[in-house]
């Protein structure tokens, strides 16, 4: 293999994880988009609907329960929203890349392009991994608060 072949083959393995990683982010967000719609819309329902028997069982333990799972499903949408927050990519500077194109040979562009290719998939893999942390401590506050509304729940079927 030469080292034309060599180049162009890093090159365009590059590009493939470049956009590996730009889908992988993709994918990310919208995983965050759906908990936060679907938390949002149960944080509703439960508050509403449990807030109601507030006034009639001060005393109960159920309401304990309750409102420790609305507010541990609170910080985990804060936790899914927080994934959504967009960050500042580097991005190519096309007109260096002119001036570098005009003075090199076809395998030195390549090489130079790899590189800067490299460059922007470490950074975006860090990037996706931290949002990726991120997601799963949402989805552990979240089923955790799930857990503790069905205690609610069922100690509040059981004392009525």
């Amino acid at each position: 293999m030469t080292k034309s072949n060599v180049a162009q083959l890093l090159f365009d393995t590059s590009i493939r994880e470049l956009d590996i990683e730009k889908e992988r982010k993709e994918n990310i967000e919208t995983k965050a988009q759906r908990f936060v719609i679907f938390s949002g819309i149960l944080f509703s329902i439960i508050s509403t609907y449990f807030l109601v028997f507030f006034d009639r069982a001060l005393n109960k333990i159920y309401l304990v329960f309750l409102i420790l799972s609305i507010i541990i499903l609170t910080i985990s949408i804060l936790y899914f929203i927080y994934t959504l927050k967009t960050y500042n990519y580097t991005y190519f500077d096309m007109e260096e890349l002119i001036i570098f194109a005009q003075d090199c040979n076809y395998d030195d562009l390549i090489k130079r392009l790899t590189g800067t290719f490299s460059e922007y998939i470490t950074e975006r893999r860090v990037i996706n991994n931290h949002k990726v942390s991120f997601i799963v401590i949402g989805y552990r506050f979240f089923f955790s608060s799930l857990i503790l509304m069905i205690i609610g729940i069922v100690l509040f079927i059981c004392n009525l």
